[in-house]
């Protein structure tokens, strides 16, 4: 394209170098024609660009963070004019494509179909397909990016990631299974009654009801609720290089949603708490909840401006039956180490998962102080197998 400008800026001295020393009707034709060729091929940019027409498909409108979409894309030529050279430029920041080069022509009264795959990498709501496009003219001269205003958006979820155990919450399990076998005869308008399930503890069945309603009945004891499990999600702002932003957030969330639909399926109580706007404290103790949480989880922002030692202070508020504490960090102040002590001296069981861009000597100094304080803490980075992670946690 370059050297198609200097070309023309040549021809168009010389033409007027030759009209000025011959003169004539030709050599001033010539001339002047030099001279309107940019000014033709700008027009003839701008009339593909209105002319243009294109038709871009997806066939889901909402999946989950990691599947593929396909993609369909037909492009139009109505009039007698050939559109000569047309690049699309896609969106991809937070998409992996298939075939992502796509340059062609059309001939007059002609259209392309183009189609190819999609892989969604980033949670949240964004276009994908094509931006822009990159129309050239028919001597290669100028080329004018177009951005088009009728974009396909799509909704990705954040990954459900299927845990098998937790260590750490296993105890947790024992604790609640123990506290169980501490209710006698005298406390059983204290429980609920549901039909036993593969897994449930033998002990829990309740051999009255079950010959009445002539099937297994477990017990489910109210005692629960003032036990379990509350998760915190850290949604401060992440100050990383900007490449990892995402994938930080988006491991922050879907660490909380596997150890929520973990204690789910394992019938733990669980709380999900954040602060976003103000502090959230969402209890799930069923799928209705989990659903909500989860669609939460979507369109959830990082962009809290709350100390997070001032955050903490909620759990010493809220958490009068000392619950086992997950906290989901992505930074880790000395003020925040202080707290720390503060709730370990008063009993409160803390477990800490906190995601770094690096495992740097400043993060292993604050994981050592974190361990010798008594806290489990486990270190994630941004291209850990989160499902490997935890189940070693």
């Amino acid at each position: 394209m370059i050297l198609n400008r200097l070309f023309l800026i040549l021809l168009i001295l010389l033409s007027g170098v030759f009209a000025s020393f011959y003169g004539g009707r030709i050599a001033y034709a010539f001339f002047y024609l030099t001279l309107l060729l940019p000014l033709f091929c700008i027009i003839y940019i701008c009339f593909v660009i209105i002319r243009v027409k294109l038709d871009q498909t997806i066939d889901k409108k909402s999946v989950i963070k990691g599947e593929t979409v396909n993609y369909r894309l037909e492009v139009f030529n109505y009039d007698i004019i050939s559109f000569y050279h047309i690049k699309l430029v896609f969106f991809k920041n937070k998409l992996t494509i298939k075939d992502e080069n796509i340059e062609f022509s059309l001939l007059p009264e002609s259209s392309k179909v183009y189609e190819t795959e999609m892989v969604c990498n980033k949670r949240g709501e964004y276009f994908i397909g094509v931006n822009k496009l990159l129309v050239t003219d028919f001597l290669n001269l100028f080329s004018i990016k177009y951005y088009i205003n009728r974009k396909i958006s799509i909704q990705v979820m954040p990954r459900i990631i299927q845990l098998q155990n937790i260590n750490l919450l296993l105890n947790e399990e024992m604790k609640i299974s123990n506290n169980t076998n501490r209710f006698n005869d005298e406390e059983i308008l204290d429980i609920d009654i549901r039909k036993y399930e593969s897994g449930d503890n033998k002990k829990l069945i309740h051999w009255k009801a079950s010959a009445k309603r002539m099937e297994l009945q477990s017990r489910v004891y109210r005692y629960y609720e003032k036990m379990g499990i509350k998760v915190y999600m850290d949604l401060r702002k992440i100050n990383v290089k900007n490449e990892l932003v995402q994938d930080i957030e988006d491991q922050v969330i879907e660490i909380a949603i596997a150890i929520v639909n973990y204690c789910l399926k394992n019938r733990m109580p669980t709380e999900i708490c954040y602060d976003e706007v103000n502090y959230i404290n969402l209890p799930v103790n069923s799928y209705v909840d989990f659903d909500i949480f989860y669609k939460i989880c979507a369109t959830i922002k990082f962009g809290s401006k709350r100390l997070l030692e001032n955050l903490l202070d909620e759990i010493i508020t809220y958490d009068t039956n000392k619950k086992t504490n997950i906290l989901v960090l992505h930074d880790i102040s000395d003020n925040v180490i202080k707290k720390l002590l503060y709730l370990v001296e008063n009993d409160f069981s803390i477990w800490i998962i906190l995601i770094q861009q690096e495992n740097s000597d400043t993060t292993n100094e604050k994981i050592i102080k974190i361990r010798n304080l008594g806290i489990n803490i486990t270190l994630v980075l941004p291209n850990d197998d989160l499902q490997e992670i935890l189940l070693q946690s």
